[in-house]
């Protein structure tokens, strides 16, 4: 276990790390994280935070694995109430428990759901927010309270609030992957902004796709102008300016990198219910498939991953989606009840 690696973590960071959550799902005497905490003394509140919100999660969910968009929004969630004890001392008191048997979200959930949810941000106290989620395979239509226009994409979540103000930023939460038609800012003050992993988009009114994954931040400017807010790898907070036609991304190490792209709404086709491939890694296309319908492919032939097709898949229907790849890459599909998929070429 390399100490250094952990010196500098929040609690979100550890509930992401793969090593802390093996041991927190366990529940042992793990000698190496014990040495790290008596090392470094400075770091227990964060890692006090990160294993309570950890065991709520495997109380709630009988699960080995935690979705990466659950351990985030547990996250959110545990901000919101944060602050608002620290504000809103008691009002807070009252509004918590009512709060978490309400936010009691399934990793499965199957609808769209608009929830009673409560960000104590105002200085006349609580404010109401709505929150949105979709399934594998859904994609949704909003309409913000200042008529800004957002298609939410499968596996994914918004929370917003009921009202905005005319004089203070229209803030909304995204997790998983949006695209977003902004309506134009009253004044600079009105500013439009989305709340990712670490980072933030803010807008005046401008058109764009956003995504926020496991592994992936990334924003596909198509109008206006954009600049985006993120943490450093050195955790230092930091700002780019995103021009239309440009594509950002920035990975999970915190690097970050931007191109043009001569056809940029490609990234938001996605919308109409398609995604479009042109000379695209098939590797990549199957990782499309397996984030938009909660499934994994988990054994195919090697020669197949970087070979480079076009095609138009399926962003509704998983089983269309697979009758495509049949057909381009002439194999078979076979999906299991664990949610696995099996890809062969064809019996002669």
């Amino acid at each position: 276990m390399d100490q250094n690696k952990y010196i500098h973590f929040t609690a979100v960071d550890f509930m992401d790390d793969t090593n802390f959550r093996s041991w927190i799902r366990h529940n042992t005497a793990n000698e190496d994280w014990l040495n790290f905490l008596a090392s470094h003394p400075q770091q227990k509140r964060e890692v006090d935070t990160a294993r309570q919100l950890l065991q709520e999660l495997y109380g709630k969910y009988k699960a080995d694995e935690l979705p990466a968009n659950l351990i985030e929004l547990e996250w959110v969630k545990f901000k919101l109430k944060a602050e608002g004890e620290k504000k809103y001392p008691k009002q807070a008191a009252r509004k918590i428990s009512s709060i978490y048997s309400s936010l009691a979200i399934a990793a499965s959930l199957l609808v769209l759901v608009g929830l009673g949810f409560w960000l104590f941000q105002s200085e006349d106290g609580p404010q109401s927010f709505m929150e949105y989620h979709t399934q594998a395979g859904q994609i949704e239509k909003i309409n913000l309270p200042d008529s800004t226009q957002v298609v939410l994409n499968a596996n994914s979540s918004l929370i917003l609030p009921q009202s905005f103000s005319s004089d203070k930023p229209r803030r909304v939460q995204l997790i998983g992957e949006g695209h977003f038609d902004v309506t134009p800012a009253v004044n600079a003050q009105n500013a439009f902004v989305v709340e990712m992993n670490k980072s933030s988009i803010q807008v005046l009114g401008t058109k764009f796709n956003a995504k926020n994954s496991t592994n992936i931040v990334a924003v596909a400017l198509e109008e206006g102008n954009v600049r985006f807010h993120y943490l450093n790898a050195l955790n230092k907070m930091d700002e780019v300016d995103i021009r239309p036609g440009e594509y950002l991304s920035l990975d999970n190490q915190r690097r970050i990198s931007t191109e043009n792209i001569d056809d940029i709404e490609q990234f938001g086709r996605w919308t109409d219910g398609y995604f479009i491939y042109d000379k695209t890694e098939v590797d990549q296309i199957l990782k499309d498939i397996e984030n938009q319908f909660s499934v994994e492919f988990t054994s195919m032939p090697k020669d197949l991953k970087n070979r480079k097709v076009n095609g138009v898949v399926s962003a509704t229907s998983l089983s269309e989606a697979l009758e495509v790849i049949q057909i381009l890459l002439d194999v078979e599909t076979t999906l299991a009840q664990d949610s696995s998929i099996v890809i062969n070429y064809r019996k002669n």
